[in-house]
């Protein structure tokens, strides 16, 4: 394994000449979060976790340098297993590398790896914000508490505004207040009493104001089920708020969710502004 890295690429020129050259894609901000929670509750034993991070303006070039230089180094190592797991673990990180051509990563770029006998990880980010800080750093955790401020989101809370007729689909995330989507009954508009029975018609009625519900729901859920939310606000003139949340419509993960029922004097457009601003209250 110890064999200088630039002798080894040497050898397998012809292999490496094969490979099509890639780039490094800007990882999505809800990934480099899911990585961030993850890695920060891994735990485990000496100096077998590395983190690695560069700031914003570095080239690829560099990254592979430094790593390979780490390499190197990193059979000078006493302990055996340290040595080991931190050159198994650099190895993997040159390999995976070496196809990408040099680039300038805007924003900086890090990565998190521990090849071991009991776990293999390795996380890499190519970061969607600037980082500031630069580290490599052997540890028994990821150091995540460098990097996480940088990748740190704003507060994001579901909206929606629905009536017995209409309905709006929305988020808030900071100040700003996004609209996705805006519903309408158009039946439910268009009834008339006729010749039935008042009882009749109110069972008509009611059947379409569950229709429409039923169908608004359907859309929050394609709308909101790959969004990390903080909580969702519901909100409406009249009663029609209120019975969407208590008939469960929603499902219990997203009714879990809901932190506030709030009135509103519009749906649509307005209505959302309007329960967006009502909503900071409750949003933490």
């Amino acid at each position: 394994m110890w064999e200088r890295f630039e002798d080894r690429v040497r050898s397998e020129k012809e292999v490496v000449h094969r490979t099509p050259v890639k780039r490094l894609e800007t990882t999505p901000a809800w990934k480099v979060e899911q990585f961030v929670h993850a890695l920060d509750r891994i735990r485990g034993k000496s100096s077998q976790f590395i983190t690695a991070i560069w700031p914003a303006e570095v080239h690829l070039l560099d990254v592979k340098r430094a790593t390979r230089d780490r390499f190197n180094q990193a059979k000078n190592i006493e302990q055996a297993e340290d040595r080991e797991v931190i050159g198994s673990s650099l190895r993997e990180v040159l390999d995976f590398l070496e196809p990408f051509q040099d680039q300038r990563l805007e924003n900086g770029f890090a990565f998190f790896v521990h090849i071991g006998k009991d776990a293999r990880i390795f996380k890499f980010v190519v970061s969607p914000y600037p980082i500031r800080a630069s580290e490599f750093v052997y540890s028994d955790h990821f150091i995540t508490d460098i990097i996480w401020p940088h990748l740190r989101r704003e507060v994001r809370y579901g909206l929606i505004v629905v009536s017995k007729r209409e309905a709006a689909i929305g988020y808030i995330e900071g100040s700003n207040i996004v609209k996705l989507e805006t519903l309408e009954s158009p039946t439910l508009g268009e009834t008339k009493k006729g010749g039935a029975s008042t009882g009749r018609y109110q069972r008509y009625r009611d059947g379409l104001v569950h229709e429409h519900f039923k169908r608004v729901a359907e859309h929050v859920k394609e709308r909101f089920w790959n969004r990390k939310l903080d909580g969702i606000v519901v909100g409406g003139p009249g009663d029609a708020k209120q019975m969407f949340c208590d008939r469960e419509y929603l499902g219990t993960d997203l009714v879990s969710k809901i932190v506030g029922v709030l009135p509103t004097s519009d749906v649509r457009e307005y209505g959302l502004s309007e329960l967006g601003l009502r909503a900071k209250d409750l949003m933490k």
